[in-house]
């Protein structure tokens, strides 16, 4: 009995650790490939990279929390997965904290129904104007001007 069939599985793999997402990505080639060979059959992994997880830290989640706050911005802490956005390349290189700014007047931001409300937008450029500045005079303070930025 032959059987060509092609089968195809698509997913998502994130971890906080580059080196761990490099094993994965062998250990799935080897995986598939013995499967599919103890079967006498033949597999390919298709690997696109993607960009990496958000690793926020917890020194900086803490400033732009307490700077939210002090604004008066009604601040909520939101558990933070292994989300896949381009912000995580800058946290390759220096720490950070991944804000999500929303409305409370709407649907989810990826949702076919978000709607922007626009009297939002003068106050969140406003604490993301206040989170720069507070930023850089945080790390002039800790003694970070040795840092490359």
């Amino acid at each position: 009995m032959e059987c060509n069939t092609r089968i195809c599985l698509e997913g998502t793999v994130r971890t906080l650790n580059e080196n761990i997402r490099g094993l994965i990505a062998r250990r799935m080639k080897e995986i598939i490939t013995g499967i599919a060979l103890s079967f006498g059959g033949s597999a390919e992994l298709i690997w696109h990279e993607g960009s990496p997880a958000t690793n926020n830290t917890e020194e900086w989640v803490e400033f732009s929390t307490k700077l939210g706050a002090r604004a008066g911005y009604n601040v909520k802490k939101i558990s933070m997965g292994l989300e896949g956005e381009d912000f995580a390349y800058y946290q390759r290189k220096i720490p950070g904290a991944f804000i999500a700014v929303g409305t409370g007047v709407s649907y989810a931001h990826h949702h076919p129904e978000y709607q922007v409300d626009e009297n939002a937008i003068l106050n969140c450029a406003k604490y993301f104007a206040k989170l720069a500045e507070g930023g850089l005079k945080e790390l002039v303070d800790k003694n970070y001007k040795n840092e490359v930025i």
